[in-house]
């Protein structure tokens, strides 16, 4: 689409002002103002983790927490005994045999040994072999939010792929990057599963008991005004995109750009935000690149825009890009 034809969009667009704000602006989207470049969250771009050490640590042993069932099963005496009891919430088991046994906290061998122990201290069972199968386990499992949203239960091993598979595998609408927050760890894990085998397999980690996965989406970006090719832009799922680099995407600016005025429009939280941009300064290296996101609307006004724009309130601006974003799609 040309300039000058987007321009003619504009001053119709101006013109049924109410309409397009019905249409455009939603009750849960409005326009809320500005924040500086410099707010929480514009410029992350997170690396991919490549320590070893963080990636791939020595496997845990599955400790056990109130609202376990276990499965106690005593050999090697006559008769056999078996008895089933669910870990309560002060972290201790009521045996029919053996009495009152605090287990929460303790792997499952621990929890063996402790059992044995104390039918050999009641002089129940003489050299008894306990095992302890756990049936139900509410509190170990791990979350996956965002584009994909589940809970796998952790019961032993199990590997990050596997853990996307059984909530149903990665839509063609997630990043193929993801982010795991672990307990007791500070900075996120951030592996890449993309069509790279070799990354594949690097990025399938361990996952563990309170493994929190964030799945992000994949989605479009719009590019508007004075730039060579206004127009959409596809995000990738393992490369973020700046807005510096959507703009040279679209051909890069023309002459009459204003490129220290130019506008982001970005969704956050069902609410329309307008970050101003300073695009000639971001690639002096002077202020910091934004990291472009879902249905970012990227506008960058020529002289005449400029003029135009600055007659109108700031609702309406947002209003009137948000329409020629619509016009693109």
């Amino acid at each position: 689409m040309s300039l000058t034809r987007m321009l003619r969009l504009i001053q119709t667009a101006a013109l049924t002002l109410t309409t397009c704000v019905a249409l455009c602006l939603p009750a849960a989207a409005q326009y809320t103002g500005t924040v500086p470049t410099s707010a929480p969250g514009l410029n992350v771009r997170l690396p991919i983790t490549t320590d070893p050490a963080v990636l791939y640590p020595p496997q845990r042993e599955l400790t056990l927490l109130p609202g376990d069932l276990l499965k106690i099963s005593v050999y090697g005496v006559a008769p056999e005994y078996t008895d089933t009891e669910r870990v309560d919430l002060d972290g201790s088991i009521r045996m029919n045999l053996g009495g009152v046994i605090h287990v929460a906290g303790m792997s499952v061998k621990e929890a063996e040994v402790a059992m044995s122990e104390r039918f050999e201290s009641a002089e129940i069972f003489h050299s008894a072999q306990v095992s302890i199968e756990l049936t139900e386990a509410p509190q170990h499992f791990a979350t996956v939010v965002g584009e994909v949203k589940g809970t796998v239960p952790i019961l032993g091993p199990k590997r990050l792929l596997e853990v996307m598979a059984a909530n149903g595998g990665i839509p063609a609408t997630a990043s193929t990057v993801l982010r795991i927050d672990r307990l007791g760890q500070a900075e996120p894990i951030i592996v890449d599963i993309g069509n790279d085998p070799a990354r594949t397999v690097q990025a399938n980690v361990p996952i563990f008991t309170g493994d929190v996965i964030t799945v992000g989406r994949v989605g479009q970006y719009y590019v508007l005004g004075a730039v060579m090719r206004p127009g959409v832009g596809q995000l990738s799922g393992s490369i973020p995109v700046t807005a510096v680099e959507a703009v040279s995407a679209a051909g890069g600016l023309t002459f009459p750009a204003k490129g220290d005025q130019a506008t982001l429009i970005r969704n956050v939280g069902g609410q329309r935000t307008v970050i101003n941009l300073q695009l000639r300064q971001i690639q002096d290296g002077k202020l910091a690149d934004v990291v472009l996101q879902s249905d970012d609307i990227l506008l960058v006004p020529s002289s005449g825009l400029k003029k135009f724009l600055a007659t109108q309130s700031s609702g309406t601006v947002v209003a009137l890009i948000v329409a020629m974003a619509t016009l693109l799609r």
